[in-house]
């Protein structure tokens, strides 16, 4: 019996099991803090380990701590957010990554899928306006970052950027939409050529999305009548883009690994702040507004396009074309965009009636912008040019 046990306590001890982080679940991949809801995960550490758990935004800066450096057993554990920061604030709506860090026999290991999941276009179903609720409908299978653009068919301008890469989670949404273009000029949601375009990209699987409040659904009958062709009584609400809290200098970054590649038109890969499409201005010179306020084409009317100073140096920075439509269809472009541009619209292009001039901006990495403005051309001036 001596005999026996000394040789198990001779025997070599079996290899020492090292720190690891597996089986992370996330409970609900979206939740919306304002009702009440929180995001939770379930994870297990293969030994006993000082755990770190933190909450990331999109710019990789440090949102919230969960977990501080605990000591925890083996085993199965549970994390939860309420969608604040660590001084309390609610975080704006978009999405957020979990890291968690175990450390344990002089060794560390880090759970972030980051940089190695998500990315990818994913599919969106359903994608529809919906009149009864004034609103674009649309069912997506998994949490995402997404732009709508809505415009015309048939190569017709865009004419609207409803939102603009915001997260949101799997399931149907409603993106509310008054039917207008960008620049309250065009009221198109009603149009046969009306195109819907949806694209996403899959979140991160250790992403989370903190959804904005429900939109209410107002019923049709209870909507203010549409007052005329040309006017539209409020300016058309800005596209909702990712918020970001105000965080000092300095806060900590999430560890990131390889940058990727730059890829043109794979806006994953792009800064989430400065990923954006630009908002546009045409202004008008040689022209004088009728009585509802289309502007009146009784001669040449030179047309310019403004951008803010901000928004100009983002998409010369990026380079871009500038086309132009009259009535939805293609009339020229300047393939090398340039700032300040003017073109030069001339009474001959015009039928006698009243009509729509579209500048649209598209910049080389995928962004858009454009502008709409009514014009009107008085009846007995000639016969129109040819070759529009």
């Amino acid at each position: 019996m001596l005999a026996l046990v000394l040789a198990l306590l001779a025997a070599p001890a079996g290899p020492a099991v090292k720190p690891a982080v597996s089986d992370v679940v996330s409970e609900r991949p979206s939740f919306r803090p304002q009702e009440g809801g929180a995001a939770a995960w379930r994870y297990r550490t293969s030994v006993a380990s000082r755990v770190t758990a933190s909450i990331y935004d999109a710019r990789d800066l440090l949102v919230r701590t969960l977990v501080a450096g605990s000591d925890l057993p083996a085993g199965d554990h549970r994390l939860s957010w309420d969608g604040r920061d660590d001084d309390g604030r609610p975080a704006p709506p978009g999405y957020y990554l979990l890291t968690i860090e175990s450390k344990g026999g002089g060794e560390a290991v880090r759970y972030d899928p980051s940089d190695s999941t998500g990315g990818e276009l994913t599919q969106v179903s359903a994608a529809r306006y919906d009149p009864a609720a004034s609103a674009v409908r649309y069912a997506l299978q998994k949490p995402s970052l997404l732009r709508i653009h809505l415009g015309l068919k048939g190569d017709g301008p865009l004419l609207r950027t409803l939102v603009d890469w915001v997260a949101r989670g799997p399931g149907e949404h409603l993106e509310p939409w008054d039917g207008w273009d960008s620049s309250g000029v065009i009221r198109f949601a009603d149009s046969r050529d009306l195109d819907v375009q949806i694209w996403a990209y899959a979140l991160p699987v250790n992403a989370v999305v903190v959804e904005p409040p429900a939109p209410a659904v107002v019923p049709a009958a209870a909507r203010p009548a549409v007052a005329g062709s040309a006017t539209v009584s409020t300016p058309p609400a800005r596209p909702a883009r990712l918020q970001f809290l105000d965080l000092p200098a300095g806060r900590p970054a999430r560890p990131r690994g390889a940058t990727p590649p730059h890829e043109m038109y794979n806006h994953w890969g792009h800064d989430r702040r400065l990923c954006h499409n630009p908002s546009a201005e045409l202004t008008v010179t040689g022209g004088a507004r009728g009585e509802r306020g289309a502007v009146v084409v009784a001669g040449d009317v030179s047309l310019g396009l403004k951008l803010s100073d901000d928004e100009a140096s983002f998409l010369q920075d990026e380079r871009f074309e500038t086309v132009i439509y009259i009535d939805g269809v293609f009339q020229s472009e300047e393939e090398q965009g340039y700032l300040p541009f003017t073109w030069k619209l001339k009474r001959d292009m015009l039928t006698p009636g009243e009509h729509v001039i579209t500048f649209m901006v598209r910049g080389y990495e995928g962004h858009f912008g454009s502008s709409s403005i009514r014009v009107l051309r008085p009846k007995g001036a000639g016969l129109p040019a040819t070759g529009r």
